[in-house]
């Protein structure tokens, strides 16, 4: 691939003309077409170059060229000038944008930023030249961007995905209702999508539909939250259930135990009490003699 696309920078050995608004691009018709001249002024030089790219590399970049976004989780020490002021001992470079950074540090990395219109550029010239490879790497890239991304594209990207293909074709349409439901209360609000949908009643009802579908996607959480909950209550009643029934035969031992107890103390008293003596019959075993109350006058033998 990297060869076909130094062929496409070079032109070399082409045999055909793209012409689009004053632009010309040289190609080549085994790769493109086996028209002498293609005219392409209906679409931008952009677009135009995508879909070369696309053509010669089966890949397109939908990155906007010098702009990006900064990045959340870069590792770079990036400080505000009040806590850069509060330490003295550490020298800081102050920046245009107001930022401060520690010296031989680089400020936050910034990411490129993806073009959803683009994208949907792309997936319309796939439909409109019947480019099947093309459409589906489109809708690929434009449902791999998280909404937060290119929020502030949208309304470049409504006119885009709502008037550039039919409206059978959903694709595009069911992932910009996705993509915008669970965003539909604040959205409804904004003064540039609010006109785009009294021109385009059908993003107004796919947004409906979006808001809809997200809210029965979390009534659906909340549910299976719920069943799980019951589900542990259940065990946890179980177990002390379980814990109750072997705790009441814990008592019912001790008590038992306890009046065994009592009796070894009440015969213990009773041997106190009584007058007896323990003697060595003959074999040598203890027994257990009641005392006499007096002594015998005399033996007999």
């Amino acid at each position: 691939m990297a060869n076909f696309k130094a062929l496409l920078e070079s032109g070399r050995y082409s045999d055909l003309i793209i012409s689009c608004n004053g632009v010309e691009r040289r190609v080549h018709r085994a790769i493109v077409s086996t028209s002498g001249v293609i005219d392409l002024s209906d679409h931008d030089v952009e677009a135009l170059n995508c879909l070369l790219e696309f053509l010669y590399t089966a890949d397109y970049n939908e990155y906007k060229s010098g702009s990006a976004r900064s990045n959340p989780d870069s590792d770079d020490v990036v400080r505000s000038e009040n806590n850069a002021a509060a330490d003295d001992t550490e020298s800081v470079v102050s920046l245009a944008d107001g930022q401060v950074v520690h010296e031989n540090c680089q400020p936050s990395a910034a990411l490129p930023v993806p073009s959803q219109a683009t994208n949907a550029i792309m997936y319309a010239m796939g439909e409109q030249y019947d480019i099947g490879p093309l459409k589906n790497l489109a809708k690929q890239k434009f449902a791999s961007h998280e909404f937060i991304e290119w929020s502030d594209q949208l309304p470049e990207v409504l006119e885009l995905v709502y008037t550039t293909t039919p409206d059978s074709d959903r694709p595009l349409r069911d992932l910009t209702r996705d993509f915008c439901g669970p965003h539909a209360n604040s959205l409804i609000q904004d003064q540039a999508v609010t006109h785009f949908m009294l021109r385009e009643p059908s993003f107004g009802l796919d947004l409906c539909r979006g808001g809809l579908k997200h809210l029965q996607e979390g009534w659906d959480a909340d549910r299976e939250t719920v069943s799980e909950g019951n589900e542990e209550i259940e065990r946890l009643c179980s177990l002390v259930t379980a814990a109750e029934g072997r705790t009441a035969k814990l008592d019912n031992d001790l008590q038992e135990l306890a009046g065994a107890i009592n009796s070894i103390d009440q015969g213990w008293k009773c041997c106190k009490d009584a007058s007896v003596t323990v003697v060595l019959d003959g074999s040598g075993l203890p027994s257990i003699r009641p005392t006499p109350l007096y002594e015998p006058l005399y033996t007999q033998n």
